[in-house]
């Protein structure tokens, strides 16, 4: 009994908190990052934490030297799902030969993805040349590409961002990103095992990843956008139209981004998920409306509400499909009693003219 309650406590803790694993890189020689961990409000030592809540870390750097030292230190957060959730880049300047404390803090926000999170914390001797007020998410990706250089650029709440100018360094690579925020720079145009800066903008927000390639001169770097993803897909129903149809009316549209997840509701019924356009099969005679929605990243868009009319064919008969073994009866009897009429009138028919031939 204890041990089933432990891993259910466990299965408990994990859903609801994230665990931080960290991890440090120093380009300047002169100094060091002598301790980064997660921690209290008090610097006693801490790993797991919740969504909305307060996450400290202790940061201790050390001046290895005799003169004091400037020092550019950024820290950056992620979440179970690879999003990063926090950050923050400052200047500090280090005292000769001694070390100083720092206490990080961040909210974790309440959109992050609990499990096992990640914290980096990277000193740099020369901090890469960005533009003024625009802070860097991503540092040294070395993922295997096998010579091509690609680039994925990506808002704070993970939406890909289209239509984003890319370059690399100074302007060795560019590219703008397609619908899924992806831009492939090339094959095997850079060095392989070199350091580079992937720069990535869009309106008024840019960011930059520093990223290694690898063996074959490539890499996969990822950039994020302090933005979110506010506007919601625009949906557009091409047929049906408001006019009138057989029971059988496709259903078409179009969407100008990628969507999460696509349905419909016809007639105000529950949505229907749907992977692209399709068929409405088997309609009920009379008046119908459709709507069509589709989520992209948490924004749900909506098409206009779309009226149509499915008729009798032309010489038909109405029978609605619901109300068809109601009248199956009352049909089979009407039916018995043509059949009657019928012989009825033959035999006459027959008799009369056997007369006239006598």
């Amino acid at each position: 009994m204890k041990r089933k309650v432990g891993f259910l406590a466990f299965v408990f803790m994990f859903l609801l908190f994230i665990e931080f694993n960290v991890s440090v890189k120093c380009d300047n020689p002169e100094l060091e990052i002598a301790d980064f961990y997660p921690c209290d409000s008090l610097g006693n030592f801490r790993l797991h934490f919740e969504r909305n809540s307060k996450i400290y870390f202790n940061l201790t750097i050390r001046n290895l030297t005799s003169d004091p030292k400037n020092a550019t230190v950024q820290v950056v957060v992620y979440d179970d799902c690879d999003v990063p959730i926090c950050k923050k880049l400052f200047n500090t300047i280090i005292p000769s030969n001694s070390s100083e404390y720092y206490m990080i803090i961040f909210t974790i926000p309440p959109y992050a993805y609990v499990g096992y999170g990640k914290a980096y914390a990277t000193l740099f001797e020369v901090f890469p040349s960005i533009p003024i007020g625009q802070e860097g998410t991503n540092f040294y990706l070395k993922v295997e590409c096998t010579g091509s250089t690609k680039v994925t650029v990506r808002y704070q709440c993970g939406c890909p961002v289209e239509e984003a100018y890319v370059r690399v360094d100074n302007y060795i690579l560019t590219g703008v990103t397609d619908t899924d925020g992806k831009v492939d720079l090339g094959y095997r145009v850079l060095e392989p095992e070199t350091n580079h800066t992937a720069y990535a903008s869009k309106d008024d927000l840019s960011g930059y990843a520093l990223f290694t390639t690898d063996s074959y001169g490539g890499a996969c770097a990822t950039v994020t956008l302090d933005g979110y993803c506010s506007q919601p897909p625009t949906i557009s129903i091409v047929s049906p139209e408001n006019r009138t149809y057989g029971r059988d009316v496709p259903l078409i549209f179009t969407i100008d981004k990628n969507g999460s997840w696509i349905g419909y509701s016809l007639d105000g019924m529950l949505n229907v998920t749907i992977s692209g356009n399709t068929t409405l099969s088997n309609l009920d005679y009379g008046n119908h409306s459709v709507v069509v929605y589709a989520d992209h990243y948490g924004n749900i868009g909506q098409s206009e509400n779309v009226s149509f009319t499915v008729t009798v064919p032309v010489g038909g008969i109405y029978i609605p499909v619901n109300k068809f073994k109601l009248l199956a009866p009352y049909i089979g009897l009407t039916t018995l009693l043509a059949v009657a009429v019928v012989t009825v009138v033959y035999v006459k028919k027959r008799k009369r003219n056997t007369e006239i031939n006598s």
